[in-house]
């Protein structure tokens, strides 16, 4: 006769949950981006942590730009692929139509969708972990406003530095504009995304 064992049920308080989630992220980024030696794993995937047994995640990505009529579309995709980790643009759909600008003149919008989650994940992680300080404590100081009631997170990246491979937060009108879809079971709750995206700041590089 096989005798089952007994499972000890172990309870996690919300502050430790906290505490492992950010250590969790930020060893997750460096080990995708170089900093850190330690086992090829996706840590994401192999820690799961959870507070209530809600689960917030990011389910999907849709980055969008204008190319003008002096711009290529090919140029303005290579930008907002370039908001994306390598191993994951492929997994990006991208779409290109014709549109009339408010002057009336020719104009193409670029699309991009990502829909896997894993890369979702990661992508969120490295747009963090590209900001220099002062951007993590932009977006930091305006989640808030970035973050609206239906937890879809918003992101203005200036397009003409994504195309030299630098991701930044935009100043002016020439922008490729994210919209993030944060997801949680069974209803996403505004203030869990908001501690989520500030857990996931911290663990990118810290701000004050």
């Amino acid at each position: 006769m096989i005798q089952s064992k007994k499972v000890e049920r172990i309870e996690v308080s919300p502050l430790q949950v906290s505490g492992v989630e950010a250590y969790a992220r930020r060893v997750a980024v460096q080990r995708r981006f170089g900093h850190l030696s330690v086992p090829r794993a996706t840590l994401a995937n192999s820690l799961v942590v959870s507070v209530g047994n809600i689960m917030t995640f990011v389910a999907k990505i849709k980055a969008r730009a204008f190319s003008r009529a002096t711009e290529l579309p090919e140029r303005v995709e290579s930008a907002i692929l370039n908001l994306i980790p390598e191993e994951f643009r492929n997994d990006v759909k991208l779409n290109t139509s014709d549109v009339e600008g408010h002057s009336g003149d020719d104009r193409q919008i670029v699309v991009a969708q990502l829909k896997n989650k894993t890369g979702c994940e990661a992508t969120l992680d490295y747009i963090f972990s590209s900001f220099d300080d002062r951007d993590r404590r932009r977006v930091r100081n305006s989640l808030l406003r970035r973050l609206n009631v239906n937890c879809l997170f918003f992101l203005r990246i200036d397009k003409q530095a994504a195309f030299l491979g630098k991701i930044a937060l935009a100043d002016g009108p020439d922008v490729i504009s994210v919209r993030i879809d944060i997801k949680q079971y069974p209803k996403c709750r505004q203030t869990d995304a908001k501690t989520m995206l500030e857990n996931r700041l911290q663990a990118a590089g810290g701000v004050d």
